[in-house]
């Protein structure tokens, strides 16, 4: 029989796979599918697809803070998840924790973008820094501001294992790593096209989100609805920006075409 930490690990699994794979693959197809199409059909084919996703995250977040605030039945699961991994939390344990944690850091995440940028977006190595950064940048504001209105406090004894304490919830770094990785996943999904290997890049960004989500919930330094609020703020965030850096590549393509057709002539 299944024990409770493997079935805590199997659904967040689950939730954070469906969330990357649904964020950055679905988005992916629609910029593919309005080469095809006039321009005010991509548009709403784009509006449509981040309007679907944002709303199922938006509506799993606002499910899971209700909870958080009326302190329901899935709040009261958090002691029980807390609990559940108390095996975890051996030296060793605490130290692998703390070390997959720090892959849901910005500067991690940023090292593990360079690296991309410079195998696959070396000609467009700009544009594409620029919008990494607006967009972790932007995710870090939303974070702070969801932080401040819920204003949760931390689980008991977190703070020793924070160097920089703020409130629970949602989880900064699960969901900086729903966005950083969902992100990253995106712009090697551009370059990749064997499903194969799209497969394996979108499961790989699915097992690191999960994997850094679970290290906060084994240094108990969020409860297991503040992992979850984090994905789902973190999928929303993710499938807007995805949505706007898709408009803007689309609208430079064209305009590049638009000044060679005319160099030509």
């Amino acid at each position: 029989m299944l024990s409770f930490a493997s079935l805590l690990l199997l659904g967040m699994a689950v939730v954070t796979a469906a969330l990357v794979a649904v964020t950055s693959r679905s988005l992916l197809r629609g910029e593919r599918a309005v080469h095809a199409q006039p321009a005010a059909a991509a548009f709403g084919l784009r509006l449509a697809l981040s309007l679907a996703i944002s709303l199922a995250a938006l509506w799993l977040f606002t499910e899971v803070a209700d909870n958080v605030i009326d302190q329901d039945r899935l709040s009261h699961f958090d002691a029980l998840v807390t609990a559940g991994l108390a095996p975890w939390r051996t030296a060793t344990g605490l130290e692998i924790a703390r070390v997959v944690s720090w892959f849901g850091t910005s500067l991690a995440m940023s090292i593990l973008a360079l690296v991309v940028l410079l195998t696959l977006h070396r000609r467009n190595w700009r544009a594409v820094v620029v919008g990494w950064t607006l967009v972790l940048g932007g995710g870090k504001l939303v974070e702070a501001v969801l932080k401040h209105a819920f204003h949760r406090t931390r689980p008991i004894g977190a703070l020793q294992h924070l160097a920089d304490p703020s409130y629970s919830y949602p989880s900064g770094h699960s969901m900086g790593a729903m966005i950083g990785y969902g992100l990253l996943a995106y712009l090697v999904l551009l370059r990749v096209h064997r499903p194969i290997a799209r497969g394996t890049v979108t499961m790989a960004a699915a097992l690191i989100i999960l994997a850094v989500g679970l290290s906060r919930l084994v240094l108990a330094v969020h409860f297991f609805t503040d992992v979850i609020g984090g994905y789902a703020a973190g999928a929303v965030w993710l499938a807007l920006s995805l949505t706007a850096a898709s408009a803007a590549r689309q609208r430079f393509i064209e305009a590049s075409s638009h000044r060679a057709h005319h160099q030509a002539a």
